[in-house]
């Protein structure tokens, strides 16, 4: 089991601070188109410059993190939303310096070269089964909520999305404000990887995050990683693991689970080895078969960037399916979910649905340019039964016997909907 976090009792209350796991001499990736002979900015006094946002949560822990520009510890007041006395938090705080930056080709904020200031708070003690609310003191603005895990059997809901590029256009945006911004009472959010990308030259983190803040603001984001985690040198190690590393309680930073309301939930990196004898495959199943035994137990869902069957115009990854199949039926995962392929796939295969879900903003693709080319795509073998040209993101209602799936599109609209039956 991997290790959590490093957990520090505060005196008098249920939460404690953990410093961040990275590296305190972290380096920004810089675009090659960057320069560093521009003007130098303004210093940043920001007393939250990205986020806040959750990870790692389970039935009585939470992190919050944020970034900062001064030195001085952030704090927390955290509510439960059922009601209840608040409680206050402080961060630890890692010193992050970063040495280049990457500036947006055709406008935007750039991520700029300085000296950062990563806040984390480590809930502890929290109640299971609970949703909670938290804001930064010092920045009011910056709020949001949070679940822990449910009990076993409990129902729950939780989103999913592919490929967000918030950048490019409204699209995403329109689609956060139906979904995050709407009624839909989400736990947390599954992201199926290429969180941010550089190579849309509109748009880096620094505008990544205030884009995003309807979908960080409504639960946990827990990533798998994709192709666009790797655009920059470094960029996984110096960026994106400094902002989402850790978020799992089993495996790597790169490959890992965890659970809520008995449904363990398993995140792959399409990037690494994928085949039937790398140590991910063969980790995810050795824990489908280890959780399987758990009391509580329900079943599964699998998430990875990279599909293992798509009629669109991006790579499959068939002999993965073929190989991973008889453990799902074994080991109960009729849900497995893919980003990569901008648009919307579904797929059903011996009681398993496999869902791309890449409606986050990326320009959209073909989604049927190899339809002629591939058998489960066409003629008898077709196990395509859904798909779709549009921005989107999934909700998924999980029920007593089955999961309830959406893809819900920019306008509000319902663009497929579907019930995955559960097993007893």
């Amino acid at each position: 089991m991997r290790p959590r976090f490093g957990l520090l009792a505060l005196v008098g209350l249920t939460l404690a601070a953990a410093a961040c796991s990275k590296s305190s001499n972290s380096a920004a990736a810089s675009d090659d188109g960057a320069s560093g002979d521009d003007a130098a900015p303004p210093p940043c006094t920001a007393e939250v410059n990205k986020g806040p946002w959750v990870i790692a949560v389970d039935d009585t822990h939470a992190q919050v993190r944020w970034e900062s520009c001064v030195t001085t510890p952030g704090t927390i007041t955290v509510t439960p939303e059922a009601g209840g006395a608040p409680m206050k938090g402080t961060a630890l705080v890692q010193t992050v310096q970063t040495t280049d930056q990457w500036a947006p080709a055709f406008g935007g904020d750039p991520d700029l070269a300085g000296t950062w200031y990563e806040n984390q708070v480590s809930l502890v003690g929290l109640s299971g089964a609970s949703c909670y609310t938290y804001v930064v003191d010092r920045d009011p603005s910056a709020k949001g909520r949070f679940c822990t895990a449910r009990k076993s059997g409990d129902p729950f809901t939780f989103s999913a999305v592919g490929d967000t590029d918030p950048g490019i256009s409204q699209h995403f945006r329109d689609v956060e404000a139906k979904v995050y911004e709407g009624a839909f009472p989400i736990d947390f959010t599954l992201h199926l990887g290429d969180i941010q990308y550089y190579s849309s030259g509109v748009e880096s983190y620094q505008d990544w995050f205030p884009w995003m803040s309807p979908l960080l603001r409504r639960g946990a984001m827990v990533p798998a990683w994709g192709n666009h985690e790797h655009e920059e040198p470094n960029e996984m190690t110096q960026m994106v693991l400094r902002f989402w590393g850790d978020g799992g309680f089993d495996g790597t930073d790169m490959y890992f689970d965890f659970q809520s309301g008995g449904v363990w939930f398993f995140a792959l990196d399409t990037e690494m080895d994928i085949s039937s004898s790398a140590a991910q495959i063969q980790w995810l199943v050795q824990r489908l078969q280890a959780v399987s035994q758990l009391p509580g137990y329900r079943f599964s869902v699998v998430y990875q960037h990279r599909p293992m069957w798509t009629c669109g115009d991006s790579d499959d990854h068939p002999d993965e399916q073929a190989y991973l199949a008889p453990y799902f039926k074994k080991y109960k995962v009729p849900l497995v979910l893919w980003g990569h392929m901008h648009g919307y796939e579904r797929f059903v295969s011996d009681a398993t649905t496999y869902v791309t879900s890449a409606g986050g903003g990326g320009l959209i693709g073909d989604v049927n340019k190899s339809v002629s080319t591939k058998a489960y795509c066409n003629g008898p073998g077709n196990l395509r039964v859904a798909s779709g040209s549009f921005f989107h993101a999934m909700v998924f209602d999980v029920g007593a016997t089955k999961v309830h799936g959406r893809a819900i599109d920019g306008a509000g609209a319902v663009q497929d909907e579907f019930d995955v039956a559960l097993t007893p």
